[in-house]
């Protein structure tokens, strides 16, 4: 785990396939947003985390303090949407979202 993500309620794990050949701009434009993400309410930290095996396929990992914190104040927010004019800019269809929490099981 990266020493900025803090041990969170709730995690988002969201899969983004992006414009093949987009791979570097993609990067530079969401690490330009990435402070504003981080800066929204109920964000515990965030990380982009690119596929080894499978081109043009990242995760996003976002930890929130609550579900709500993601689904209802997220999007509304400035954040929200820098963060969703990258998505759409570069993301070749809609992303495939989840929301986790610890199974209390590890090792």
């Amino acid at each position: 785990m990266s020493p900025d993500l803090a041990v969170s309620a709730v995690q988002e794990l969201a899969q983004l396939t992006i414009v093949p050949g987009s791979a570097g701009e993609f990067e530079a434009a969401f690490g330009k947003v990435l402070p504003a993400l981080r800066s929204a309410s109920g964000c515990l930290g965030a990380e982009l985390l690119r596929s080894v095996d499978v081109p043009d396929t990242y995760v996003l990992r976002v930890d929130w303090a609550r579900l709500e914190d993601h689904t209802e104040h997220f999007p509304a927010s400035e954040a929200g949407q820098q963060v969703f004019e990258v998505l759409k800019s570069y993301c070749a269809g809609p992303p495939h979202v989840i929301h986790v929490a610890t199974a209390g099981v590890n090792g």
